[in-house]
């Protein structure tokens, strides 16, 4: 599955809290002193909500570490 694949499936099916701490995490990944949840927190989430499957998660935090040079 592509990246683009299982941030589409995470963004559609994320309650708003969810999408919020996505926001508030790629809004702020560039500053120092922002606090923000990891990807690690927010890929825990999609997974207690059913939307990712273990595999799933730990591809999509390996593609996203990648992309944005940190996976936290």
């Amino acid at each position: 599955m592509k990246r683009h694949d299982l941030f589409r499936r995470l963004i559609s099916r994320a309650p708003p809290d969810v999408v919020a701490a996505i926001y508030e995490r790629v809004r702020r990944r560039d500053r120092v002193n922002g606090e923000s949840p990891s990807w690690q927190e927010i890929v825990g989430a999609a997974q207690g909500l059913g939307i990712f499957t273990t595999e799933e998660a730990s591809t999509f935090l390996h593609l996203v570490g990648d992309r944005l040079g940190d996976a936290a």
